[in-house]
């Protein structure tokens, strides 16, 4: 199945239909008809691309999976004109070939859009992210006051840390900078495993085999787990207390500044009702727990 050249040309090296049309002094509709092959390209028209990619002219007509692939195979050169960033399959000619080596060279597949519209959808991604950070900062809109102030400074200890987690990480050399992204993902993915959500692991670009990763997740979930285990028989153990002693001083009329939830008096004596119920279906002398 043969494909077009000059579109697949074009967008590997990160120009859109109106680059090329505005180099070529053509419009828009011309670019795309050569591309769709509902007009040729006339041959002084392919000297000119040939001269813009750095590619022979041959690659601007249909091209089979063979001349693709030779495309994928060749580097390209990354170029800067008037703040645009452009790519091409040859050094400019103009460069002394002694500074050739300061110009990137690129190998990748074949792409579907330029480099430009995949970062203009990238960006759109990160404004959607943003957004929801946004609004996981004061919880839900029906929270009170107290609630959504606990849920911003919460928010903040999280968010602080995993920015200053992540400028260390950009600091890295650049192998480590990788081992350490993948580190941070599978500590993640284990914390979401871990609270009940299985993840996705599949990771087309990930130098490793499906196996590690599972297990470097599954080791991050059981560590997680067995810390948070700990953390919450410790932290149920004074919630219990904490009720009791709400619960005794309620019942004695005795006040009890740290009562929270705060409740009005009819509400409290339901509440107390309640717990001494639960408390009798599990067993405790008088509807309150053994000691």
């Amino acid at each position: 199945m043969k494909v077009s050249g000059l579109k697949t040309v074009r967008i590997q090296c990160n120009y859109t239909i109106m680059d090329i049309a505005n180099k070529l002094g053509v419009s828009k509709q011309t670019i795309s008809a050569w591309e769709t092959g509902k007009k040729p390209i006339p041959e002084a028209r392919k000297e000119e691309l040939a001269g813009i990619f750095g590619l022979d002219k041959s690659f601007f007509e249909d091209i089979p999976e063979d001349k693709v692939m030779e495309l994928i195979s060749r580097a390209r050169f990354r170029k800067i004109e008037k703040g645009n960033e452009f790519y091409t399959y040859n050094p400019d000619e103009g460069n002394d070939p002694s500074r050739i080596g300061y110009q990137m060279m690129y190998y990748e597949d074949i792409r579907d859009m330029t480099l430009t519209e995949e970062l203009a959808h990238k960006k759109d991604e990160q404004r959607q992210l943003e957004a929801k950070i946004h609004d996981t900062f004061s919880g839900k809109k029906e929270y009170n006051i107290r609630d959504q102030m606990l849920f911003i400074d919460r928010g903040i200890t999280l968010y602080s840390r995993f920015v200053d987690l992540i400028n260390l990480f950009y600091d890295q050399s650049p192998l480590d900078k990788m081992l350490y992204y993948y580190r941070i993902v599978e500590m993640l993915d284990g914390m979401q495993q871990a609270m009940g959500r299985m993840v996705d692991l599949v990771s087309e670009d990930d130098i490793r085999g499906y196996g590690e990763i599972r297990k470097n997740v599954d080791d991050a979930e059981q560590l997680f787990k067995k810390n948070f285990d700990i953390a919450h028989k410790k932290a149920n153990e004074v919630y219990v207390d904490f009720e009791d002693a709400m619960e005794e001083a309620v019942e004695k009329g005795l006040p009890f500044s740290v009562q929270y939830p705060p409740m009005e008096p009819e509400l409290t004596e339901r509440w107390v009702d309640a717990r001494k119920s639960e408390r009798r279906k599990k067993g405790g002398a008088n509807g309150r727990r053994k000691r």
